[in-house]
């Protein structure tokens, strides 16, 4: 399980390293393409031939984070604890700290996606982990104030049944370490 974790730790690292690298090239090497590909085919000879022409797609983005959007429950520690330990409906436990925290402990069967990378461009990422929308998704940092922003990024993702349970220090349940 720990390996997993940190597997899905480093692909989650790598991916936002990789983000946004080179996409104003590929964008518009793909619309330059466009224009030649448009530029160099046969001109329709009537409008029924144009209304049969295939249509290019545009690139359909996701809609923007609007911050503040979804909602989130607060819970207790022990609250968290009973859900965790629910093997019926297992919960994604959601460490929003940095790497290097979350190596230097964490609870046991979390994933980590530091709260500065969770935003517009990592969303697609975020959902490949979490693809249930209506998965139950456990918060934390060592910060309440950050652990409760996580918890509003995800509601705002579009997750319906996120729960802030506040600080690590506070975590009476035991840790482990990568």
């Amino acid at each position: 399980m720990k390996k997993i974790l940190f597997a899905m730790t480093i692909v989650l690292g790598m991916a936002l390293l990789f983000t946004g690298c080179g996409s104003e090239d590929a964008e518009q090497k793909n619309s330059e393409n466009i224009a030649s590909e448009t530029e160099n085919a046969a001109p329709e000879k009537d409008d029924e031939a144009e209304k049969a022409a295939p249509e290019v797609k545009e690139e359909v983005k996701p809609e923007p984070i609007v911050e503040g959007s979804g909602t989130y429950e607060e819970i207790t520690q022990e609250e968290a604890k009973e859900i965790m330990d629910d093997k019926e409906e297992p919960a994604v436990v959601l460490d929003v700290r940095s790497f290097d925290e979350f190596n230097a402990g964490h609870i046991d069967g979390a994933i980590c996606f530091p709260l500065e990378s969770i935003n517009d461009e990592t969303r697609a990422v975020i959902e490949q982990f979490i693809p249930r929308k209506d998965q139950t998704i456990l918060v934390y940092d060592n910060d309440p104030e950050r652990s409760k922003k996580g918890a509003q990024l995800m509601a705002d993702i579009g997750y319906l049944n996120v729960k802030e349970f506040g600080q690590l220090d506070d975590w009476d349940y035991g840790t482990v370490e990568e």
